[in-house]
């Protein structure tokens, strides 16, 4: 499927992102290592329709790595 990273929710919230660097991190920790321990928070969700120079203003001062882009709240991309 090509998926290298996967969204976190928790009841529809976006928490953060669980990419290929997280998995390799964790493949020695027990299977019973939850996820909150595991996914990485920094991001921020955006609606699809932000203009990029705003997306980047947003990333740079709240210093995240990835935005979640969104469309009725719902998680569609990630950046």
């Amino acid at each position: 499927l090509r998926v290298n990273a996967l969204v976190v929710l928790d009841d529809g919230h976006a928490l953060g992102v669980f990419t290929q660097t997280e998995a390799l991190a964790a493949r020695d920790l027990p299977r019973s290592t939850p996820i909150e321990a595991l996914f990485d928070p920094a991001m921020v969700c955006l609606p699809s329709a932000t203009p990029l120079y705003r997306a980047a203003g947003q990333v740079a001062r709240l210093d995240v790595r990835r935005v979640i882009v969104c469309s009725d709240r719902d998680p569609v991309g990630l950046v």
